[in-house]
C-alpha cells in the first residue's frame, strides 16, 4: 500500500510537467512546390550545361518541440520528387527527364526572431524508392542510382507564420553526397571525361499545424 501510495503522489508531481511538455509539441502536414535542378561538380570535360530544372513536390508530416526561448527542434518524415532535365546530350537526342522519388526525414533547428519569423537549417536524409522518366531507350540507364540509394543533404529556409495554425516557407537543400558520376562519351563509347553531379532544390512549403503552439497568437 505504501508503495502504490508512493508511485500515485509521484505520478500527480509529475503530471504539470508533461503538460507543459505537451504544450510546447505542435504537429501537422506540409505540402512543397519547387524546382529541383542537380549541379555538376568536379568537372574534367565538358564545360556546356548538361542538367536543367524540372518541377519537384513534397508530401510531409511535422512534429515540433518548442523549447523556452527562440529554439524548437523539428522532424518532417516524408516523400520528395528529386531530379532534372536534360537537353537531349547536347541536342543530338531527344529531351529527357530524370525522376527520383525519395522517401525524406528532414531533421531541423529552427529559431524563432518573433511569433511569426523564423529561419530553420539542418540535415535531410534521403531514401531513393523508385525512379522513373523517359528513358525507355536505355533500360540500365536507372541503375546507377538505384546503387547510391541513400542521401545525406543541407537544408536551410526562412518561414512567416500567418496565423496560429498556417506556415509559408522558402527553401534550399543541397545534397553533401553525389549521385551517380556523370561519363562522358563519344560516339564510340569511350570514356572522355567525368562529373559529380548532386542534388538541388528550391522549394515553396506551406505547412497546416492540426495541434499548434499553445503561446503563439
Amino acid at each position: 500500500m505504501k508503495t502504490l501510495k508512493v508511485i500515485v503522489i509521484t505520478g500527480l508531481m509529475l503530471l504539470p510537467g508533461l503538460h507543459l511538455q505537451a504544450q510546447n509539441l505542435n504537429y501537422g502536414f506540409q505540402a512543397g512546390f519547387g524546382i529541383s535542378k542537380p549541379q555538376l561538380a568536379e568537372n574534367s570535360f565538358s564545360s556546356s550545361q548538361v542538367f536543367f530544372s524540372m518541377a519537384s513536390f513534397n508530401l510531409n508530416g511535422h512534429i515540433e518541440y518548442r523549447f523556452p526561448g527562440m529554439l524548437s527542434i523539428s522532424a518532417e518524415p516524408g516523400f520528395i520528387r528529386k531530379g532534372g532535365a536534360v537537353d537531349g546530350i547536347n541536342r543530338i537526342m531527344e529531351n529527357f527527364k530524370i525522376q527520383l522519388n525519395y522517401v525524406q526525414v528532414p531533421i531541423l533547428a529552427n529559431f524563432y526572431f518573433t511569433d511569426r519569423i523564423f529561419v530553420c537549417v539542418g540535415s535531410e536524409f534521403a531514401y531513393l524508392l523508385n525512379t522513373d522518366g523517359n528513358l525507355d531507350f536505355n533500360q540500365d540507364a536507372f541503375t546507377p542510382f538505384e546503387n547510391n540509394a541513400f542521401e545525406v543533404s543541407g537544408l536551410a529556409g526562412v518561414n512567416y507564420s500567418i496565423s496560429k495554425r498556417i506556415d509559408l516557407g522558402f527553401r534550399y537543400n543541397h545534397s553533401l553526397t553525389p549521385f551517380p558520376d556523370v561519363h562522358w562519351t563519344d560516339i564510340y563509347g569511350e570514356e572522355l571525361g567525368q562529373a559529380k553531379a548532386y542534388n538541388q532544390y528550391f522549394q515553396l512549403i506551406a505547412r497546416y499545424k492540426i495541434k499548434p503552439d499553445a503561446d503563439k497568437p
